[in-house]
């Protein structure tokens, strides 16, 4: 028996990319030309039968990966913004020079 534990997916990245595209979602929901159906949880949910149960289910994943599609693009916009609006760089030299006990603080002559 082969194990692949520990190997990285070909292809793949490592770990695997996490990134949701609610596109293809959409596309492969489209393509199964459900019924209307009924939201899952909602009462008319609850009294369906297990079948229809199921395709709601599936249905429904299409606005789960719209939340997560459109909250990674917000945390990446986030990210961006944040890095954009400080000089990091300088902020690690400023902290590594007060934690490393030789930084004297300037003070103008009076």
């Amino acid at each position: 028996m082969t194990t692949n534990a520990g190997r990285r997916p070909f292809g793949a990245g490592f770990p695997a990319s996490q990134q949701i595209s609610w596109w293809d979602v959409h596309q492969f929901v489209q393509a199964l030309d459900l019924p209307p159906l009924p939201f899952p949880g909602t009462p008319a949910w609850q009294h369906a039968s297990d079948a229809v149960k199921a395709m709601a289910c599936i249905a429904a994943a299409e606005h789960y990966a719209l939340l997560l599609d459109t909250r990674q693009e917000r945390l990446a916009d986030a990210s961006k913004a944040i890095a954009a609006g400080e000089n990091w760089a300088a902020v690690a030299r400023n902290i590594t020079r007060r934690n490393s006990g030789i930084y004297i603080p300037r003070r103008a002559a009076s």
